[in-house]
């Protein structure tokens, strides 16, 4: 992905709800969420990273799958936000006020 992709990106708005998945004017639906937790050393050693590069601050995580294709097929719950790892670039996803 190029800088300008990933710029482009920022701003546009995830929805999750309902059994549906909808971005940047791509809808998944019906969404199968599972969870599994995993630990951060390993999930960021995956993308040859630390945890703390990564912004995860806890020794475990745990990872969603959507059952969705694409960017958003799998994240991360980190906090009160959502970690997304897309064509190289990572994504911190915050909730809208």
């Amino acid at each position: 992905m190029s800088e300008e992709e990933a710029k482009a990106s920022i701003g546009k708005t995830l929805e999750i709800r309902d059994g549906v998945l909808r971005f940047n004017g791509s809808e998944c639906k019906p969404m199968q969420l599972s969870r599994r937790s995993e630990p951060a050393d390993a999930y960021a050693e995956g993308f040859k990273m630390t945890p703390a590069q990564l912004g995860l601050t806890s020794a475990t995580i745990t990872i969603v799958t959507t059952g969705c294709d694409g960017p958003l097929a799998e994240y991360v719950e980190v906090d009160s936000s959502l970690l997304v790892a897309w064509d190289g670039v990572f994504y911190q996803l915050q909730k809208a006020p």
